[in-house]
């Protein structure tokens, strides 16, 4: 009796789990190796982790889960669940800390401070979205948005969105330079985006224009510039096809819950040869076949690629609106715009604290 105590306080003490934020799936076959019981478990939906505990999937399958501290949205393929391997969580001081041996992981931050250690190097950010490709002997880091810095034993270097950096084993990170766009593709967002042909594969399918030429002579679908896939839409902002100074370029309504909160975003892209032109996305709630008020974001897009948008609403009605829209700023214009891989999640309940 007495060594089943012991045993038993050893458990509590080492799992620590108001330290650690439990996991939610947002889809996919997650498992968690536990290390106290020396087990493999499969999650449902909701389960906390302990210190030494593993996340990953059974044979390194692509997933998708939440880590209910600041809403993080983590995607892994090529993780494996099992002892010593996969995805381990800790903390370091206010920092969420995840542990990464090998694989490829997306991580999508809103509020809390982040880090990823991996065999070569350690990632850090916050308000930010990027991609991880872990092997024993090089880390890639690509910055899909938001400031990152990537930091080994020899050197630190900052990343913007749309940058990328690697290391290797003993090595210090290289200079920064403009990603890949494929190489850092969301390899767990399609079971679960609700925007029907969100990268224009399947042309001007689904999606609504409602602004500038009635005609849709202004938009067109591109087979040379995109983000992912083989297409992306393109936009030519011309006077006098454009007579309003605010509007969207393309839409789509997407049935949803209302109540819900819904995660947004999208790849764009612009080259402006005259004037001042802003390229942007909204949301907004449609009731009695009428869109009323849409919360609007504006980027600042990079000069030589793709930049993501991206914001988190609550949904008003039982649809959304969600579009790409711009802005003119200027008497004369003219501007060329692209959009590409667009994406609505629901996201899970708000946390519990």
């Amino acid at each position: 009796m007495r060594l089943l105590i012991v045993l038993a306080i050893l458990l509590l003490q080492d799992t620590k789990p108001e330290d650690l934020p439990s996991i939610r799936v947002i889809h996919g076959d997650i498992r968690v190796w536990r290390k106290n019981l020396d087990q493999v478990d499969s999650v449902k939906k909701e389960s906390r982790v302990g210190y030494g505990d593993r996340i990953g999937t059974p044979s390194g399958e692509s997933a998708c889960l939440q880590l209910l501290a600041g809403e993080e949205i983590v995607g892994i393929k090529g993780v494996k669940v099992a002892r010593e391997k996969g995805l381990a969580l800790e903390r370091a001081g206010a920092t969420l800390l995840l542990k990464i041996y090998d694989g490829r992981l997306t991580l999508e931050s809103f509020r809390t401070e982040v880090a990823v250690e991996t065999p070569n190097g350690t990632v850090r950010g916050k308000q930010s979205y990027f991609y991880i490709e872990v092997t024993e002997d090089k880390t890639k880091v690509v910055a899909i948005d938001g400031p990152l810095t990537f930091a080994t034993s020899l050197g630190t270097v900052e990343l913007k969105g749309g940058e990328e950096s690697t290391s290797t084993k003993g090595g210090k990170p290289t200079d920064p330079k403009p990603a890949d766009p494929k190489s850092a593709r969301e390899f767990g967002d399609a079971p679960v985006n609700l925007i029907q042909n969100p990268g224009f594969e399947q042309d001007l399918k689904h999606w609504d224009f409602r602004y500038g030429d009635p005609d849709r002579k202004y938009a067109s679908v591109d087979r040379e510039t995109v983000h992912g896939g083989a297409r992306s839409l393109r936009a030519d902002i011309t006077a006098p096809r454009f007579s309003t100074r605010d509007g969207g370029l393309v839409e789509q309504r997407v049935n949803v819950t209302a109540g819900r909160r819904y995660l947004y975003r999208a790849y764009l892209r612009r080259t402006a040869t005259k004037g001042t032109v802003n390229i942007g996305i909204s949301v907004g709630p449609v009731a009695d076949g009428e869109l009323r008020d849409s919360a609007w974001l504006f980027p600042t897009l990079r000069d030589d690629g793709w930049t993501m948008a991206r914001m988190i609403v609550t949904a008003k009605a039982a649809t959304l609106d969600v579009a790409v829209t711009f802005q003119i700023r200027s008497d004369e214009f003219e501007a060329r715009a692209w959009v590409d891989d667009a994406f609505l999640m629901e996201l899970p309940d708000s946390p519990r604290r």
